[in-house]
């Protein structure tokens, strides 16, 4: 169902989003770049390998190491347009050569996901059959270093191949989408040569009604998928290290329930694995917390006023397209009895400059971005399974206007 309405037309918004909507919004012309992670920030050097990087002819066409972003944590009301990715990688651990050392890099494909069991257990896994229809060549980066570093690649007007001018516009699923590393066909693995190599998160804890894995190996020689944790697939203590740069607003929550590195003494831990959206903290054994992140790159300064909503409560998602100037709120009328309940508590602000090593850890500076106090949860057994959904909206403080809306996140405690 999608419904336009007047914002004097639903009092109750209205008090909170600053009454009259008289402005015009000003069309984006820059590229944004706002982080969505799904992953805790440290990194291990375990080797992620290709399923077929050992076997005597090496990769097969197809092969691909995957991530999963389900819609409950990043679905929205219109596309999803992604604007890079941060890959974390290591030089093959065999290679002993000269640095600088020349990498080539994989491609990147997007699929709408599908479920499949292995043994009882259901996981969000892509779907071959249905590539996205732009496929992202990375081309080749030069390392000065062995490690794990991060390779950065966004996309915009400063690329050179007119193949990577544009954001990537993925349709509105309701599953989510998958992000495949693909393998370079033919290419081996730990054969001492200067070859990328994956790498994975650190600590990270999967809770019902959240997947075991999101991340996992397609052997397309096989024609089977390999969930992390399964058999003959890495373990699932560790997620593929893959992050998304979106042009639009992005809503993340990180949480002491996510794992990670608990009072990380560098204070770069962001907590934003996929436990910080299942965070099993009504029973945990001591009270916990969680946090709302919001971010619209490059938006600092520009009086943006964030307003996180509760959009539904309950474990079904809210499918309503509420259209509000210009943005799409995803909701449920008879499910969002506590729309403005982060607003009354003052969870709320303008998107400024985020210092690195605050509240939601990074190991940089972030542009334009709210990021809330922690908030305490009890432990308390009646809350187990309570679930919210979440999305913030953003107004231009001067206008009133709402000029942006974040994806939806579901959180379950």
């Amino acid at each position: 169902m999608h419904y336009t309405y007047g914002m004097r037309r639903w009092p109750l918004l209205a008090a909170y989003l600053l009454g009259v909507f008289v402005a015009s919004a000003t069309a984006q012309t820059k590229v944004r770049y706002s982080r969505f992670d799904f992953g805790n920030r440290y990194h291990t050097q375990r080797a992620d390998l290709f399923p077929n990087s050992r076997a005597k002819n090496g990769n097969v066409d197809g092969d691909m190491i995957y991530k999963a972003f389900p819609a409950s944590v990043f679905s929205r009301g219109d596309k999803v347009r992604i604007s890079g990715v941060r890959l974390w990688a290591q030089v093959d651990p065999t290679y002993v050569g000269p640095y600088p050392a020349f990498l080539v890099m994989p491609d990147i494909v997007f699929f709408p996901l599908i479920e499949i069991k292995v043994g009882n257990n259901a996981y969000a896994v892509p779907d071959v059959t249905k590539p996205h229809a732009r496929r992202l060549p990375l081309g080749a980066a030069t390392v000065i270093r062995g490690g794990l570093q991060p390779i950065d690649f966004r996309l915009g007007p400063h690329q050179p191949d007119p193949r990577l001018k544009l954001p990537v516009e993925l349709p509105v699923s309701p599953t989510g989408w998958a992000v495949g590393v693909m393998a370079p066909a033919f290419s081996r693995q730990l054969d001492g040569n200067s070859n990328f190599v994956a790498v994975s998160t650190f600590g990270e804890v999967h809770r019902s009604p959240g997947r075991l894995a999101y991340s996992g190996l397609y052997d397309a020689a096989k024609q089977a998928h390999l969930p992390y944790g399964t058999a003959g697939a890495p373990s699932n203590i560790g997620e593929l290290a893959i992050e998304l740069y979106l042009d639009q607003p992005s809503l993340q929550v990180f949480s002491d329930g996510s794992g990670g590195v608990r009072n990380d003494p560098r204070r770069i831990e962001t907590h934003k694995g996929s436990g910080a959206y299942a965070n099993g903290l009504s029973t945990a054994v001591a009270p916990g917390w969680f946090g709302l992140f919001t971010q619209w790159e490059g938006m600092s300064d520009n009086g943006i006023l964030c307003l996180p909503l509760i959009t539904a409560i309950g474990p079904a998602m809210p499918t309503t397209l509420l259209k509000v100037d210009d943005a799409t709120l995803v909701w449920d009328s008879l499910r969002a009895k506590a729309l403005s309940v982060f607003i009354e508590n003052g969870v709320l602000g303008i998107l400024g400059r985020y210092k690195a090593g605050g509240v939601a850890g990074h190991a940089n500076d972030q542009g334009g971005v709210f990021a809330s106090t922690r908030i305490s949860v009890p432990n308390d057994a009646g809350l187990k399974g309570a679930t919210i959904w979440v999305q913030s909206v953003l107004i231009r403080f001067t206008t009133g206007r709402v000029v942006g809306a974040t994806n939806l996140s579901r959180i379950v405690f």
